[in-house]
């Protein structure tokens, strides 16, 4: 095992990052892996984050990115993205990308800018990422044309299959800057089997944009979870309807129970 003062200093990936990112606390010791390419596969791409990540068992890893300065960049994988298997987590960061930024408005409208959009490059049943692990956070991201739309245990944007993850300030269904659908789109946007996570936690940079899937925005089956502050079923400014696909479902609940959804701040639930 790596000591971790060789952790905190590692660079995995051949590109430099944005030099005032700075790990969030109680994430010791950090491999820092950037990506600096759009490309489905190879260095520096967020497939080779990913392995990366997954092979440095035990350490808290950290996905930065630095593809430019005029975001959106696309990120268009061929297939799905290899599942995050690490225990001790990944932070999927894409505000770290130069021109991105979360939102500020606790209520109403999302206001911040989407840096990095992770898009399908096929219409098969692909999964876009699953979190099979504990304690990751994919925040800052968009994903958008995972699957056909069809009902398929894999035509799903985003799943989470283990416990203690969180998405925040993401969009699902919808390419940045939230207005637009993204044309082939997946059957579920975020699915959760598992207990505890988080879909969004209350504050105005936790606030998810989920809408445009093909059925169902999110859904839920497990204990435990939070779903707060998120846009469900809108375009990002939290009234237009998605006409050309309006989202059967914003949220299906199936055998769960003691999750909490909605918070107490009036509109930022939409």
């Amino acid at each position: 095992n790596l000591v971790d003062a060789e952790c905190t200093s590692m660079i995995i990936s051949a590109a430099t990052c944005n030099p005032t990112i700075t790990a969030p606390a109680g994430r010791r010791p950090i491999a820092s892996l950037c990506v600096s390419s759009s490309a489905d596969a190879g260095a520096g791409t967020l497939r080779q984050a990913i392995l990366d990540a997954n092979a440095s068992v035990g350490v808290a890893d950290y996905i930065a990115f630095n593809m430019g300065s005029a975001p959106p960049y696309d990120i268009n994988p061929t297939s799905s993205l290899p599942p995050l298997t690490d225990p001790a987590g990944v932070v999927m960061d894409g505000f770290t990308q130069y021109g991105s930024s979360p939102n500020t408005n606790a209520t109403g409208s999302l206001n911040g800018t989407i840096g990095v959009a992770i898009n399908n490059n096929t219409s098969a049943n692909d999964t876009g990422i699953t979190l099979a692990s504990t304690n990751n956070v994919l925040k800052g991201l968009s994903f958008t044309k995972w699957g056909d739309g069809t009902l398929s245990a894999n035509d799903i944007a985003i799943a989470i299959t283990a416990n203690n993850n969180s998405v925040l300030s993401c969009y699902v269904g919808m390419t940045p800057p939230g207005i637009i659908l993204s044309g082939t789109t997946c059957y579920y946007g975020i699915a959760v089997t598992s207990n505890n996570n988080t879909i969004g936690d209350g504050t105005a940079g936790g606030r998810n944009l989920i809408s445009g899937n093909a059925n169902t925005g999110l859904y839920l089956s497990g204990t435990g979870n939070i779903i707060k502050g998120n846009i469900i079923g809108p375009q990002a400014n939290g009234t237009s309807y998605v006409a050309s696909n309006p989202q059967a479902y914003g949220i299906v609940v199936n055998g769960s129970a003691n999750n909490t959804i909605g918070g107490t701040i009036t509109g930022a639930d939409r």
